[in-house]
């Protein structure tokens, strides 16, 4: 994975997290898993609590001002209410097709301005 263009050391950490959070690792076969399983909670957002005390957290983040390519990019990921969107990564973001830096600092502003974060990875 790290051969290809503008993947490094930080992106795969952030995948191996991600994996790990959800029982996985990378090259495992889809028979590897235990079925039956629960999975793991998922990671908790820094900011979730705040979300909910404001009731932002089921709020379309289609109500918020964006750009034709952020909108279309967050469409795509099938992100609808801004509590979703503040559980996602940036590596997340700049991993969908047509959606880079420009559009990630717009999400970054749009969050600020309701005194949100994207999720971090620590």
């Amino acid at each position: 994975m790290l051969s290809f263009k503008n993947f490094g050391e930080t992106s795969l950490r952030e995948i191996k997290v991600i994996l790990d959070s959800k029982g996985l690792q990378l090259g495992m076969m889809p028979e590897d898993r235990q079925f039956g399983q629960a999975d793991p909670a998922p990671a908790v957002n820094a900011v979730a609590e705040p979300i909910a005390d404001h009731g932002l957290a089921g709020k379309p983040i289609m109500d918020l001002q964006w750009s034709v390519r952020a909108k279309k990019a967050l469409l795509k990921l099938n992100l609808r209410t801004v509590g979703e969107l503040t559980r996602i990564t940036e590596a997340e973001l700049l991993g969908c097709k047509n959606f880079g830096v420009t559009s990630l600092n717009e999400v970054k502003r749009v969050l600020a301005n309701l005194g949100l974060s994207l999720r971090t990875l620590e």
